[in-house]
Formats: structure tokens, C-alpha cells, sequence
């Protein structure tokens, strides 16, 4: 039995689980010891719920692992955002998918490229978000990442800075040429992985850094992607019958 079988026995939730999949550094060796495991969990809601029109979430932490429980109509937020936090556990090579709900999960485990596609420009945007967001960490520290501080700066949130316009670069850069599997492939990581893990493990001064990541930026910021993702609205009428369809057990 692995972790995410362990876990998923244990949750309250466990007869409501639909997806769940380890994801973030973990998954494509970018992580090392002092990392934990990020977990990403999607449930059905409950009758309550519905009635409530309340759509739930959960976060927690167990020691080694970073867990979060959406109930499944929170995907379709997260597609408009384009958060691969959360549309990557569709390509996590580590998945767990509840005995009850084989029929939607399969659906979007089978069309997860062509989920990605249709909101490629989301993604585009939440990357150049993160890129923002963690640059604008290189001076801040929580407990357990004192370690990284290394040259004057924090080297975690500099690496995670350049992975998110590296990876999601690829990404586009697959799509435009037409690559089989272009997000499978481009999460994989395999050609940027060593430019990461040196920006984490504190190769390069600051300056040398800030170089590095202007002009990763530079060649992000001149991919065309500006225009306007369409989420398929199957999407929402698949989560919407599979809840009709269980609501009554």
C-alpha cells in the first residue's frame, strides 16, 4: 500500500474521494530531504454541501506531507486560473482514484491535454504570477527554510521562480510544435532540472542569479499567449452528472 492509499484511508472524506496525486518537486526529483510531499486530493461533495452551496476545502500537515482536499467543483476555478498547484494531479505519475468514481476520474485522466490546452493562456498568465510572487520572496524565510539561505538569498524560491517560467515555457513552446503528451512532457522537467536544482543548491550569487532569472523572463514575456482560454464546458456538465448520479448513496 502506498502513501496515498495510507492517507486516503485514514481521511473522513475516504467514501467521497474521487482523484488524488502527489505533486510539485517530489514528482520530478527537484526536491531533496528537508522538502515535503505535496498532495492534492479531490472529493465529491456532500447533500450538505449542495444544499449549503458550500464547496469545501481542506489543508493539513502531517509531518511529511502538504495536503489539500477540494471538493471536485473547485476544478473548474482552478482551470480558470490556470493553477497547475492543482490541474497537475491529473499528470501526477502517482495517482489514487476511488472505487466509486472510476467513470469521471478516467474521463479526466484520459482528456487531461486537452483540458490543459483549452486554458494553455491561464496558465501562461498564473506562471508569470508565480514568477512575481517567488522573486519576491528571495528575502523572506519561513522556519524550515533558513537552510536556504545561501549567498544572501533565498535559493528555494529562486529555483521555484525559474521553474515556473522554464517548465511552463516548454510547455508552450510543445504546444506550438505540435509534441505528443506537451504537458506530460514539459512537467517531466528533464531538460531544465539541472538549471533548477544548481539555482536551489546555491551555485550562483545574487547578481548572477537576478541575471539569470531577467532573462528567463525576457524570452517568457515574448511568448504569445495573451489571448482568451475557454474552459470546455464539459467539464463542469461531467463533475455536475457524476454528482447527480451518486448523490442518492
Amino acid at each position: 500500500m502506498n502513501s496515498l492509499d495510507e492517507l486516503a484511508d485514514k481521511m473522513p472524506e475516504h467514501d467521497r474521494l474521487l482523484l488524488g496525486g502527489i505533486v510539485g518537486s517530489f514528482t520530478y526529483r527537484l526536491g531533496d530531504t528537508l522538502n515535503d510531499t505535496d498532495i492534492r486530493y479531490y472529493v465529491m461533495p456532500t447533500l450538505d454541501d449542495l444544499l449549503r452551496s458550500r464547496k469545501r476545502r481542506r489543508i493539513f500537515l502531517d509531518g511529511e506531507n502538504d495536503v489539500q482536499v477540494h471538493d471536485i467543483r473547485r476544478f473548474p476555478y482552478f482551470l480558470n486560473m490556470g493553477d497547475l498547484n492543482q490541474i497537475s494531479v491529473l499528470f501526477s505519475p502517482f495517482l489514487y482514484i476511488g472505487e466509486s468514481y472510476i467513470g469521471l476520474s478516467h474521463l479526466l485522466l484520459e482528456r487531461r491535454e486537452e483540458i490543459a490546452e483549452a486554458v494553455s493562456s491561464n496558465i501562461y498568465s498564473w506562471g508569470k504570477s508565480m514568477f512575481e510572487k517567488k522573486m519576491g520572496q528571495l528575502d523572506s524565510f519561513k522556519l524550515n527554510e533558513i537552510v536556504y539561505q545561501r549567498n544572501g538569498y533565498n535559493t528555494k524560491a529562486a529555483a521555484q521562480a525559474i521553474y515556473h517560467i522554464k517548465m511552463i515555457g516548454k510547455y508552450l513552446h510543445n504546444l506550438e510544435y505540435n509534441v505528443e503528451k506537451p504537458l506530460e512532457n514539459a512537467l517531466d522537467c528533464k531538460d531544465i532540472r539541472e538549471d533548477i536544482l544548481a539555482v536551489k543548491d546555491g551555485k550562483y550569487t545574487r547578481d548572477e542569479f537576478l541575471n539569470i532569472a531577467d532573462d528567463a523572463f525576457s524570452l517568457y514575456a515574448v511568448i504569445d499567449r495573451n489571448s482568451y482560454s475557454n474552459m470546455p464546458g464539459w467539464i463542469a456538465s461531467a463533475i455536475n452528472d457524476e454528482i447527480k448520479k451518486h448523490i442518492g448513496n
